[in-house]
């Protein structure tokens, strides 16, 4: 069960590649754009050099107006290096940006939300590939979701509401399966209720269904999220 602990590796900082990690300030984002606070229309939202690679509608906030969630993308590829631990790992990567925009009664656009960091990029998915799966808005909800893995496979779910003017995470899942086993890990930060599956490929009878509490110790907001860095349970490896 202690099998998937070495997602914790996924807390991360980017910087371009030819900056030492000496000369980090303590803002790790330092490539991103500029994106405006508000505007007529959402192409405006997209700066030159960027992609729209996602988007969702529907009402997220309670004002009753109409609210967008893009994710953006960078069109060229980026050498930066990626902090793992002690180590870091450079590469090159198409950054990405998830931007939540609410319609005002003048029909223009506000930005209320921007995650330079929520989104995985297209090759931080293994073997896999591209690990986002996309995103949705539903039921108040802004859900979105990644796989990825090689031997082992892994899947992550986040669902983010609304509350007292930002969004925070409240619920998180977590799936996966390799070297014999596979699991389901389900948590929902209000109720602290955390609900665990383990499946022995070989022998059911070591299989394991259970749940149990565990008090948040803070709900991340959307701004400051980084997947794969939620640690719920360190003992048993349930990060998300």
């Amino acid at each position: 069960m202690k099998l998937f602990i070495f997602l914790t590796l996924s807390i991360i900082s980017f910087f371009p590649g030819k900056i030492s990690a000496q000369d980090v300030e303590e803002e790790p984002f330092i490539i991103f754009p500029e994106i405006p606070d508000q505007a007529d229309n959402l192409e405006t939202f997209i700066p030159d050099g960027w992609s729209l690679r996602d988007s969702s509608s529907g009402l997220l906030d309670d004002d009753n107006l109409l609210d967008f969630a893009l994710v953006i993308q960078l069109d060229d590829t980026l050498l930066l290096s990626k902090i793992l631990g002690d180590d870091t790992m450079t590469e090159e990567y198409r950054p990405r940006i998830l931007i939540i925009l609410s319609k005002t009664a003048e029909n223009s656009f506000k930005k209320s939300c921007q995650s330079n960091q929520a989104i995985l990029s297209e090759n931080e998915g293994g073997n896999f590939g591209d690990p986002f799966t996309g995103l949705t808005i539903k039921d108040h909800e802004l859900s979105f979701s990644f796989k990825g893995g090689a031997a082992v496979e892994w899947g992550l779910a986040y669902h983010f509401r609304y509350i007292d003017g930002a969004y925070y995470l409240f619920q998180a899942l977590s799936n996966g399966k390799g070297q014999g086993e596979a699991y389901q890990y389900e948590y929902n930060l209000l109720t602290g209720e955390l609900k665990i599956e383990i499946r022995d490929e070989k022998d059911p009878k070591e299989n394991l269904k259970y749940s149990k509490i565990r008090t948040a110790s803070d709900q991340p907001r959307l701004e400051d999220f980084l997947p794969l860095s939620y640690v719920v349970d360190e003992s048993e490896g349930i990060i998300f």
